[in-house]
């Protein structure tokens, strides 16, 4: 009775051709009951920029996608490398060499197709970090690099036009 014939293997319907869009197909149905439909239009209408795709940025990333956000940023200059297999949720032996941001919106595609994904295939700097703010124009903002001046520079920005961030 446990075991199954071969001919009722459960073969799952392919949601992204059907005629619904891919929310509407069961992707945020548990977050819905959760949190309400209304929560989660707002999470999709969200717009995020993240600085930093490594160790705990692309835990932040994935993180953001299955929750629905509208529109991601990602800003990291990096490739992924063999050091950042056990750490990274981005890494593995099929993307090495490949730049993270790449690789992230890639993955993101296959999660959430219905967000949008900016890369930023930058180094984060004092330098470049307001236009990045600027231009994207986020409503929230997570800082996930590693980088000290980086950091600085997204907080004192952030605190002359009152976004609320996650430091990780």
């Amino acid at each position: 009775e446990f075991m199954k014939s071969p001919d009722s293997v459960f073969n799952p319907p392919d949601v992204l051709h059907e005629e619904t869009s891919y929310h509407e197909n069961d992707f945020l149905s548990r977050q819905n009951m959760l949190i309400g439909k209304e929560a989660t239009a707002k999470l999709q209408d969200s717009k995020i920029l993240l600085f930093g795709c490594g160790g705990g940025g692309s835990y932040i990333f994935e993180s953001l996608v299955r929750a629905g956000i509208g529109h991601i940023g990602v800003v990291d200059f990096d490739t992924v490398s063999k050091s950042n297999i056990n750490r990274q949720l981005i890494a593995d032996i099929t993307t090495l060499g490949q730049k993270k941001t790449t690789v992230a919106k890639a993955r993101a595609a296959k999660i959430n197709p219905d967000a949008t994904i900016t890369d930023f295939d930058i180094f984060a700097t004092p330098e470049n970090i307001p236009s990045l703010i600027k231009d994207f124009s986020p409503d929230y903002i997570a800082d996930a690099i590693d980088n000290i001046s980086g950091k600085i520079s997204i907080i004192e920005i952030i605190g002359l036009i009152f976004l609320m961030i996650k430091s990780g």
